[in-house]
């Protein structure tokens, strides 16, 4: 999906054809879904799920810090582009 995200235009210049915020929840809810079946297969086993876990939730604050960098980015962009008036 994020490699879908993005294009050239008319000059051949990158751009974005979805909206990274979406992009973020799609990749959120997916890594929320692998942290409930890894808890619920250690469970079903008797296995310790703790170490996927906690590969899974660094994965997840990597992407909402990864979210939180892109969301910065765009509000300066969107000052340059319209001052302070256009945020």
């Amino acid at each position: 999906m994020v490699a879908q995200a993005f294009a050239s235009d008319e000059d051949g210049q990158p751009v974005m054809r979805a909206d990274p915020e979406i992009v973020s929840a799609a990749v959120l809810a997916v890594l929320g879904a692998f942290e409930d079946l890894v808890q619920t297969l250690g469970d079903y086993h008797g296995k310790d799920p703790q170490p996927a876990l906690l590969t899974i939730r660094r994965r997840t604050v990597a992407v909402l810090d990864r979210q939180r960098k892109w969301r910065r980015q765009a509000q300066g962009d969107a000052r340059l582009l319209y001052g302070d008036g256009g945020t």
